[in-house]
């Protein structure tokens, strides 16, 4: 079913450019996914300890072993 590909898809995005937030906020886990949305944003303003924190998102697709698979890097701004 296209529609489950595509859920499957976008899951795979939002998990991927959260995982590249947290590397790069140098929490990784410590930082819940579920406290920022990544979802159709590319710069991402997180409040860490009081602080905020602001983080670019850079994302790709390749082709690596004939799947499609998605990248993310975090940058801090």
């Amino acid at each position: 079913d296209l529609d489950e590909v595509d859920a499957s898809t976008r899951t795979n995005d939002v998990w991927v450019a959260k995982e590249a937030v947290q590397k790069a906020a140098g929490l990784g886990m410590g930082l819940p996914p579920q406290s920022f949305e990544v979802y159709g944003r590319n710069v991402i303003d997180i409040g860490i300890d009081d602080i905020n924190h602001i983080f670019n998102i850079h994302r790709w697709k390749a082709i690596l072993n004939g799947q499609l698979t998605s990248l993310a890097i975090a940058e801090k701004v």
